[in-house]
């Protein structure tokens, strides 16, 4: 029994958050006392070398739900990742122009960082006995998941940029004029933005003026949806290695919210599978007092793994 294997009951709860076996959790405990004891370091994610990023694959990597999810040669693919690179990039890069390959390798190695992420960020804020996390740790899941090593970028997709190419550059250009970018200032500059200002931001060609189009169209609509509700929250959601892979031929209308062991899931009408809701906004929609309020699903987006979630 849990109770037996680990005698301390601050630290079983934290093990029972993660959905990890009591070894993987020691795995990711020793690995994030390491971290907090260099805590200072990290301030942005600029500051976090390729060494951070081999460590925490090597670390990973000995966890048994998480090892067959992981199978490159080197950790450069996931760097370019995270770079912007495209899918046709990497390939030629580093998996002999086979660009389905970088997509199956990549979707595993980004589920696997995302579960491996929420469960070190758990670990790290346990260890700094309350202190603020840096917000760099906070947005690892999000980096990872979308391709993209900005905050910013993060916001651009939240707020309906779900291009990655796109997304990085509106992020640099608003960071040419705020260097710390935040949430309101970020959302406050893109909706300001018309299109013709996009379009000398990006500079389209014939190949991504759809592109263009499609992601100021999804803005525009996210600007109105928010002016007409402000009570709506961009969460991303992930499996936790117990459930099925969501996609499209699950309905919204078959899915709810529901607060189990100190998280949000989202879970399917007859509680057989399900997803944990993460980010910020999560954190954020646990402090509604639920007799009082609904939590409404709004749009779920299967490939970005992000849901919009209304509160009534």
């Amino acid at each position: 029994m849990l109770k037996n294997e680990v005698t301390d009951i601050q630290q079983r709860k934290l093990f029972n958050l993660t959905g990890l076996s009591v070894g993987s959790n020691q795995v990711i405990t020793a690995y994030a006392q390491k971290l907090v004891g260099e805590i200072d370091n990290y301030t942005a994610v600029s500051d976090l070398p390729i060494t951070f990023w081999q460590e925490s694959y090597d670390v990973f990597k000995k966890i048994p739900e998480l090892t067959d999810s992981l199978k490159l040669d080197s950790i450069e693919p996931l760097i370019g990742w995270l770079q912007g690179k495209d899918y046709k990039e990497l390939a030629d890069l580093y998996f002999e122009g086979k660009t389905e390959t970088v997509v199956k390798r990549l979707e595993k190695v980004t589920h696997a960082f995302a579960w491996g992420f929420n469960s070190l960020i758990r670990h790290i804020g346990f260890y700094l006995n309350n202190q603020k996390i840096p917000s760099v740790f906070n947005s690892l899941t999000s980096f990872v998941t979308h391709g993209v090593s900005t905050t910013a970028a993060v916001y651009a997709i939240s707020l309906g940029v779900h291009d990655r190419q796109i997304a990085i550059t509106l992020s640099n250009a608003c960071q040419t004029l705020y260097p710390q970018t935040e949430y309101p200032i970020f959302k406050e500059w893109l909706f300001n933005l018309d299109f013709g200002q996009w379009v000398a931001l990006l500079k389209p060609s014939s190949e991504s003026s759809r592109k263009i189009e499609e992601c100021f169209d999804n803005v525009q609509q996210k600007q109105q949806t928010l002016q007409t509700n402000q009570k709506l929250f961009d969460c991303t959601f992930i499996d936790v290695g117990k459930s099925l892979k969501l996609d499209d031929s699950i309905k919204l209308d078959e899915l709810l919210v529901v607060g189990f062991d100190d998280h949000l899931w989202l879970v399917t009408y007859d509680y057989q599978k399900y997803w944990q809701l993460c980010g910020e906004n999560a954190d954020k929609l646990k402090r509604f007092n639920r007799q009082m309020q609904d939590l409404i699903l709004q749009k779920i987006d299967v490939q970005q793994a992000t849901v919009t979630i209304s509160v009534h």
